[in-house]
């Protein structure tokens, strides 16, 4: 029955007496487990690949009550144990779970958002993930203190950009008007992928300072609301014989390792920005087809692609053709990186690859 209703979530383990120590020493075993503190007024921790977090549920009279109370990183196992029992004696009077606790009703959106992006949480996100979080965020939400100077200076010039912007105002006090508004705002200003990618930020950070600044939001998180679907454009249009004779010649004019990248990126077509994060370390020489294929007695070279540097989070395997190995080979090995000017100045290390 369990198999049926949460086939990623292994059984809640309801054995073991969990001690502080056992529980943040509790590691990720591949599938999504819960595990009950006994006597803990319906406490439990929920361990995943982005780390271990409480989780509090109780019932009454039919009516379940679920909260997240933070990560047991942030939240010690007497505090979860306390915040627990609260909620399951309120929720035995009638009353909400939170009743009678400390309320951080004064905090706004800017500073709920900066202490999200600092906390440990967050902190597991992937670099690319974080990067694009912060500047959407601080483009359009809140005030920023991640933008570079030149990005600063425009979003100061630019007052229909701030003026829509609500990081001032007290989460407690936005409503899903609000919400909506900025919103709309955004999809007009800029697209309407931008303005789901927005609203899913903002309730990304409610939720968050909900669960762990005691943050009361009375009519439920304002950002979660609904959207109209926009149809997405189609572009089914493709390179003709000419623009790609045009192509291949523009990268052929390119300085060595530029040509070979843009030439490996036409070659695969893999995302150039995965490709850029190649190392040397990850190609394989002579693995035998046959791992693959029976019967086939051939030899080739294979990109094993890290899962942290690809955007589907998995060590993928790829075939490297005899085209793509001999651009690939032409390079000289400056560093770990394939693709590298082996620049190493000051700010030139943050990507593989970077101008002369």
């Amino acid at each position: 029955m369990h198999a049926l209703f949460a086939p990623n979530i292994a059984p809640i383990d309801m054995t073991q007496r969990w001690t502080e120590i056992a529980i943040r020493r509790k590691r990720f075993d591949g599938v999504v487990s819960d595990h009950t503190i006994a006597g803990g007024s319906g406490l439990f921790f929920r361990v995943t690949k982005h780390g271990s977090y409480w989780k509090w549920r109780g019932s009454i009279k039919g009516q379940t009550h679920r909260r997240n109370l933070g990560t047991v990183r942030d939240v010690s196992l007497a505090e979860a144990l306390t915040t627990a029992k609260s909620f399951s004696a309120n929720i035995k009077k009638g009353l909400p779970p939170e009743y009678g606790l400390a309320v951080n009703s004064e905090l706004t959106l800017d500073e709920a958002y900066f202490a999200y992006i600092t906390s440990d949480e967050f902190k597991l996100k992937k670099p690319g993930y974080q990067a694009s979080f912060r500047l959407r965020m601080e483009k359009w939400v809140v005030e920023g203190k991640s933008l570079s100077a030149k990005r600063l200076a425009m979003s100061n010039e630019n007052k229909d950009l701030r003026k829509n912007k609500i990081g001032g105002v007290q989460l407690a006090k936005i409503d899903q008007t609000m919400a909506r508004h900025l919103w709309s705002h955004v999809v007009k200003a800029g697209n309407p992928d931008t303005a789901r990618l927005i609203r899913s930020h903002s309730k990304v950070v409610t939720d968050w300072a909900c669960h762990h600044l005691s943050v009361v939001v009375p009519q439920g998180n304002p950002f979660d609301f609904s959207t109209p679907r926009v149809p997405r454009k189609v572009s089914d249009r493709v390179f003709t014989l000419d623009e790609l004779r045009l192509l291949i010649d523009a990268f052929r004019a390119e300085p060595d390792i530029r040509r070979q990248y843009f030439n490996v990126c036409l070659l695969t077509g893999w995302r150039n920005g995965e490709v850029a994060k190649m190392r040397w370390e990850h190609i394989e020489y002579g693995v035998p087809v046959a791992a693959f294929s029976d019967n086939d007695h051939r030899h080739v070279a294979v990109w094993n692609s890290a899962a942290e540097a690809n955007k589907s989070n998995q060590r993928i395997r790829f075939v490297l053709s005899d085209l793509v190995l001999a651009e690939i080979n032409s390079l000289p090995r400056t560093n770990e990186w394939v693709f590298s000017y082996d620049n190493r100045s000051k700010g030139g290390d943050a990507l593989p690859m970077h101008p002369p």
